[in-house]
C-alpha cells in the first residue's frame, strides 16, 4: 500500500509544484518562459530522482513486510521478485 501512496502522491506533487512554480516566476519575477523551463529542470529533476528512491524504498519495505524478499535483497519498483527476463 505505502508503495503505491508514493507512487500516487509523486504526480500529485509534481504537477502541483509545477503550476506553482511556473505562477510564482511571472507573479513575483516576471519571468520569461525559457527562465521558467530552465527553473521546472533545475528543481523538478532532482526532486524525481530522489522520490523514485522513496518510491524504491518502500517498495522493499512492502516486500519483505510480506515476507516476499528477505532484508539483502533490493527489487526496483519495476520488478518483481522471482520473475526473470
Amino acid at each position: 500500500m505505502l508503495s503505491i501512496v508514493t507512487y500516487c502522491l509523486r504526480w500529485t506533487l509534481m504537477l502541483t509544484g509545477v503550476v506553482v512554480t511556473i505562477w510564482y516566476g511571472n507573479a513575483k519575477h516576471d519571468w520569461t518562459r525559457t527562465q521558467g523551463e530552465l527553473a521546472i529542470v533545475l528543481i523538478y529533476v532532482p526532486f524525481w530522482f530522489l522520490w523514485r528512491l522513496v518510491e524504491r524504498i518502500a517498495w522493499n519495505r512492502n516486500l519483505r513486510a510480506a515476507g516476499i524478499s528477505s532484508s539483502d535483497d533490493v527489487w526496483d519498483t519495476n520488478q518483481l521478485p522471482g520473475k526473470t527476463g
